[in-house]
């Protein structure tokens, strides 16, 4: 956009009269009452954008604090879990082992105030018979307990629903908060983890969360002075400073008792899962406060901060002050300087007054006459149209670079689009098999890609490709590999198979680029498998049977390196039930946590190992979790993409 400019001569000789007052009264009168209704306008916006920038940033901590005890709780289940899944595979020990290993639960982390193994009765016991050994954190230490019929029937009495729950619903749940009489003794919340006995429920395996402790147990991680409060779905305190406050009556009655109908709407946002903030003018005490929330997911419950408003604002205030009389000092010394040269530069400073004031409206087109009588003033007058020259000029450049900027952002999202149209929408339609994959790429376009086909007689060829490095230029070979890796198909044999592919891609492939490539052709009927590397590697093979893990290295050149290259003769192994094929890209196991630490596959074998028995959907959700987990707030750096093969049964 270009401006004519329209200059401002010095043509107006109300500007040249003599008496030095009636100047000030002409040129700095209508400039204070302008700089006075600035300083407002912007002290106002200001105080609104700071007080906007401290509850966006408190409301992140509420959401980081939430995310803390979301982790803890999360952890303590884990031990649960682990203990139940161990029961279920059908070990036997001790009663004595069994306390032993309660023991060990419980010293795991000092959230967890006991743990439990109430045992379905019949199953360890004779039926009549309640058995269910129970170590807790005693005034002396660890306490070991048998909660049988003598300390309460958790099998039939309706208030203890950390058992009856779980077994109805058939999997792991938290309980609602409750006294634990004759057993804990304390005021708690229990996650119960179900296993079986053979094909019957076997009992669960419980950890227990000692309420009232939870600012010693979790909330050392927070600030000491911060004042928190946990909610239950139902509205009840699940923590409060004062421990009387815990389970007692539900938040909702408390507004309801005094009459305060925002407390009340604000409960209601609070334990919807939402994350948010709100301005109060008071709980619990009369002094306003803000208030900030997110929800602890894994429970249910929601973390709420309260924080009084001084506080929260008194740096917002301060800033406020202090530009306010930043600005009221620079009014005072522009009026200082008119009253100084007011005599001798009275009109060029009224037409460059009146040009600024079209700046201000927007005209950037404005310059003013540089033919004053003093040098000072020329130059004043050559530096403000250098100024408003340059300034448009910039404004003019932004606006080019925003619309490029934003082209190229719309872009990117339609090749992220295209890209993720390519992989897989369903899974494949194998008898016997469940085949899934994922992928998750490091920026808006990546260079990971899988993929699978059906061939016609029934076989199946799953494929994963890496191309280095990430971006929009993978993203592309990305594309061109998975259409040549299509269009040879009709090939019989795998090591032809990459040939053709490699051959195809050495006339497109950049210079500096490669394709690390799997391919798996997988018969169904036969179970048996082919599988060729182009190197990428290692690919992993689970053998149900005796737990053993095959991992196999990076066989071959990756594709686009070598023209000519022969790959030979794929590798053929058959899948027996329960059998998987593991094919994952490098950017799961090189992730770094914050130390520069990699994941690695020591981790990665692992966390393969300890999941033989979810689904594939389930196994690569939990592979890439827990190398998320480990590297912590470090962001994905590569691409991440996972395949799992599975046999489910024999034909």
């Amino acid at each position: 956009m270009t401006v004519a400019p329209s200059y401002r001569p010095y043509t107006d000789f109300s500007l040249f009269m003599p008496l030095r007052r009636q100047m000030i009264l002409l040129i700095a009168g209508p400039a204070l009452a302008i700089y006075v209704l600035i300083l407002g306008i912007a002290a106002f916006n200001q105080y609104r954008e700071s007080k906007r920038e401290a509850e966006v940033s408190m409301t992140r901590l509420a959401a980081s604090y939430s995310s803390r005890f979301d982790g803890k709780m999360r952890d303590a289940a884990r031990i649960a879990d682990t203990t139940a899944r161990f029961f279920e595979s059908g070990v036997t020990i001790s009663d004595d082992n069994v306390y032993k290993l309660l023991e060990d639960n419980v010293q795991q982390t000092p959230l967890v105030y006991g743990s439990c193994l109430a045992f379905e009765p019949g199953t360890r016991r004779p039926a009549g018979e309640l058995f269910a050994p129970y170590v807790y954190r005693g005034p002396a230490g660890l306490k070991r307990e048998n909660i049988d019929r003598n300390v309460y029937d958790w099998t039939s009495d309706p208030n203890y629903t950390w058992y009856s729950r779980p077994k109805k619903l058939g999997r792991a749940v938290w309980s609602e908060p409750y006294f634990d009489k004759g057993a804990g003794n304390i005021l708690m919340s229990t996650y119960s983890a179900t296993f079986h006995a053979g094909k019957s429920f076997g009992g669960v395996c419980t950890v227990d969360i000692d309420l009232a402790r939870l600012r010693e147990t979790v909330g050392n991680e927070i600030d000491a002075t911060l004042d928190f409060v946990i909610l239950a779905s139902d509205g009840r305190y699940v923590y409060h400073s004062d421990a009387t406050r815990i389970m007692a009556r539900p938040f909702s009655e408390y507004a309801d008792a005094n009459r305060r109908n925002d407390l009340a709407t604000l409960m209601k946002q609070m334990v919807s899962g939402q994350t948010g903030a709100a301005w109060l003018d008071g709980w619990d005490s009369d002094a306003p406060v803000g208030v900030f929330y997110s929800p602890i997911s894994s429970t249910g419950w929601v973390f709420i901060s309260r924080v009084p408003t001084d506080v929260v604002l008194s740096s917002v205030r301060h800033r406020t002050l202090l530009n306010g009389m930043a600005l009221l000092a620079a009014l005072l010394l522009i009026a200082g300087c008119i009253y100084f040269v007011a005599g001798r530069i009275a009109a060029p400073i009224g037409a460059l007054e009146l040009a600024v004031t079209d700046v201000g409206r927007g005209d950037l087109g404005t310059r003013v006459d540089e033919s004053a009588s003093t040098t000072e003033v020329r130059n004043l007058a050559h530096s403000f149209n250098r100024m408003t020259a340059d300034l448009r000029a910039n404004v003019e450049r932004l606006a080019v670079e925003k619309a490029v900027r934003q082209r190229m952002e719309r872009d990117l999202d339609i090749a992220r689009q295209i890209q993720r149209g390519l992989l897989p929408s369903s899974k494949p339609d194998v008898p016997g098999y469940d085949i899934a994959g994922w992928s998750r790429a490091a920026d808006k376009t990546g260079g990971d890609y899988f993929d699978w086909q059906v061939l016609p007689d029934g076989r199946v060829l799953i494929s994963l490709a890496d191309v280095s490095g990430h971006g929009i230029g993978p993203a592309l070979m990305a594309a061109v590999c998975r259409a040549y890796a299509r269009a040879t198909i009709h090939e019989e044999d795998l090591g032809r198979y990459m040939d053709r592919l490699n051959q195809l891609l050495i006339d497109d492939m950049p210079e500096g680029r490669f394709v690390t490539f799997v391919g798996v052709l997988v018969d169904p009927k036969s179970h048996q498998v082919q599988m060729i590397s182009a190197g990428h590697g290692p690919l992993f093979r689970c053998v149900h049977a005796n737990g053993e893990l095959i991992e196999t290295g990076a066989d071959g050149v990756p594709l686009g390196l070598v023209p000519q290259n022969e790959y030979g003769s794929a590798t053929k192994f058959s899948l027996d039930p329960g059998d998987s094929v593991l094919l994952i890209t490098d950017g799961l196991f090189e992730w770094p946590n914050a130390t520069g630490e990699s994941y690695g596959l020591k981790r990665l074998r692992n966390a393969i190992r300890a999941s033989p028995s979810v689904t594939t959907d389930e196994m690569i959700q939990r592979l890439y979790d827990q190398s998320q987990e480990f590297a912590g707030k470090v962001a994905q750096e590569d691409d991440v993409t996972i395949v799992v093969i599975r046999r489910l049964s024999a034909n």
